[in-house]
């Protein structure tokens, strides 16, 4: 019986796009009779998820900080010592933690390194050496697009047969239906300003008539969702709503999906407001926008920091309801691309080998 192995910041009963991809593997692995080990770093109070009663934990994280990075690497490469994996299968997450795998357990396990982030982000200095390093052990190397998978052929020519492009599934079911026009705009996320940079999505929110709406859904660290909650404090046009328990429900209710983040991996929230048949517009800042969004299709990528365009675009799209109906049927078309099953069935085949 083969097993997984993968290794991540929190456990996958967390929210996050790398915990839900977890939890996806988590089931594939479990239906084909493997075993499943996940090895975390840290405790989380915002465990909202359920994971299988058959899947195993290691908790690997010592402390923060430099000394505190440096103990829980090598608390890492101590603990697959002892586990000694022989057979099995090891996703890598972050490039760098490629590093605290000792040879002796690469050399005899199947090794999996899945993009998590544009490669600018993924491919930081340590993460760089490890790819320089440790490449020979890499049996493959996933990518969201085409276009990232040019991108790391051309950075890594020695990657080249080994990369394969399998985007993120969309959690939720398609809809039958196309959405309707109102002027409630949304987003859903993760709470990270440094990353998501909400204040421009209020910022282009005041720039709109005022029969235009925003709800922003989200959880985070407690600095996070203070930092949100003052941003939108004396805005009567835009809400705080907090984590969103029922995606798909929750998106019946909008007309448009806006993301400004300053980069993204892939952006899980696109493709679900993508199934909805909700029109997106979104800054260009990472390879995977123009796959999951077509420019004057099912919305609009807009540069970076433009604000005005970005206010313009969302006026586009619902500018009457036979041209916002021709965006919603355009998103629900696309978004085959991204079925779970179609998705599920990749992994699958990387797994048995047979891709």
């Amino acid at each position: 019986m083969s097993r997984i192995i993968t290794m991540n910041s929190f456990k996958s009963s967390c929210p996050g796009g790398v915990e839900s991809l977890i939890r996806n593997l988590q089931g594939l692995a479990l239906n084909k009779g493997w075993a499943f080990l996940e090895l975390y770093k840290w405790d989380s109070s915002r465990e909202i998820y359920e994971v299988s009663a058959k899947a195993d934990f290691l908790q690997y994280g010592i402390g923060k900080g430099i000394i505190g990075k440096i103990l829980t690497r090598m608390n890492l490469f101590k603990s697959l010592l002892k586990i000694d994996p022989e057979g099995d299968i090891i996703y890598v997450f972050h490039m760098s933690d490629l590093l605290s795998i000792p040879v002796k357990i690469l050399k005899k396990n199947k090794v999996i390194v899945v993009q998590t982030n544009r490669f600018d982000i993924f491919l930081t200095l340590l993460g760089k050496i490890s790819v320089i390093t440790y490449s020979k052990y890499i049996d493959a190397f996933t990518v969201y697009t085409e276009k990232d998978k040019l991108k790391l052929s051309e950075i890594y020519p020695g990657l080249g047969s080994k990369i394969y492009v399998i985007p993120r599934g969309c959690r939720i079911e398609k809809s039958n239906e196309r959405s309707n026009l109102n002027h409630r705009l949304v987003t859903i996320t993760r709470l990270d300003e440094k990353q998501k940079n909400l204040s421009d999505m209020v910022n282009i929110l005041n720039k709109l008539p005022n029969s235009y709406t925003l709800d922003i859904y989200g959880e985070g660290e407690e600095q996070e969702i203070n930092f949100i909650k003052n941003l939108v404090r004396g805005n009567e046009r835009v809400n705080f709503c907090g984590a969103a328990k029922d995606i798909k429900q929750i998106l019946k209710s909008y007309s448009v999906f806006l993301m400004t983040s300053n980069y993204e991996g892939f952006g899980q929230t696109l493709i679900e407001a993508r199934s909805q048949g909700l029109p997106i517009v979104l800054y260009d800042t990472f390879d995977a926008a123009s796959y999951i969004v077509k420019d004057n299709i099912n919305g609009f990528l807009v540069p970076k920091g433009n604000k005005s365009i970005f206010a313009d675009k969302v006026l586009e799209v619902t500018s009457s309801d036979s041209s916002y109906q021709l965006y919603s049927q355009n998103a629900l078309d696309l978004a085959s691309e991204t079925d779970k099953a179609l998705v599920n069935n990749k992994w699958s085949k990387l797994l048995d080998g047979t891709i």
